[in-house]
């Protein structure tokens, strides 16, 4: 029993830490493309101005990333697909 909750918490461990690299490695090619600009995170009044053009949780992973970073890549419906399932799930 210990053996079993054990596995399923190290998934999901790995889990979280899939989506965290893919949604980081995503934000990274929409910065890089100069979609969007990361470095007004560093100030307050551009991180306000950052989040009103990008959207905060899910919309920041519907619109912005898919928009902008997996349009970039071949095969965009495949995966924009994968990170709706690695984040909803």
């Amino acid at each position: 029993m210990c053996r079993d909750a054990g596995i399923i918490s190290l998934g999901h461990f790995v889990w979280s830490v899939l989506c965290a690299v893919l949604v980081f490695s995503l934000l990274g090619v929409a910065h890089h493309a100069h979609r969007i600009n990361l470095d007004n995170l560093l100030d307050p009044a551009g991180a306000d101005l950052f989040l009103k053009i990008t959207g905060r949780d899910l919309w920041l992973v519907g619109v912005t990333l898919s928009e902008s970073a997996l349009s970039t890549l071949e095969f965009p419906w495949l995966w924009s697909g994968l990170l709706f399932a690695l984040v909803t799930n």
